[in-house]
């Protein structure tokens, strides 16, 4: 693997890193096109594209927040004072991360629970009460 493959590169989100992909070949490299990755969705979702990086996720992803004792002046730019790691996850809509396709009208047990954690920021039991 390259230099730099063990702890990856930033990928500009916090608690997601890039990893090179092993299996991004010559004949993977030949066929990648990022334009049509971004615009074509036959192309993004065919389970036989072989993407450059693989991504790795962090604890940090779904843990880290805006502080609530230090808000960023700018929401758009906070700087790291304004990030707390132990917020938990009250900005993260998980079925929007992790139910990309749902459309939220079909009861699903991965769907609702990612739902529920919405309201309360856990995953919690499937009663559809949101406790």
């Amino acid at each position: 693997m390259p230099v730099g493959s063990y702890f990856g590169f930033a990928s500009g989100i916090v608690g997601l890193r890039l990893f090179p992909n092993p299996d991004f070949d010559q004949v993977a490299k030949d066929k990648w096109d990022p334009e049509k990755y971004y615009t074509d969705e036959n192309y993004y979702k065919n389970p036989d594209l072989i993407k450059p990086y693989r991504v790795g996720m962090a604890c940090g992803f779904c843990h880290v927040g805006p502080s609530p004792t230090h808000p960023p002046k700018d929401p758009s730019n906070p700087e790291w004072a304004n990030i707390n790691s132990t917020v938990g996850s009250q900005y993260l809509w998980m079925d929007r991360v992790f139910v990309y396709s749902g459309d939220g009208k079909e009861f699903s047990v991965p769907a609702d629970a990612f739902v529920s954690a919405r309201h309360d920021g856990h995953i919690v039991g499937l009663d559809r009460l949101h406790q």
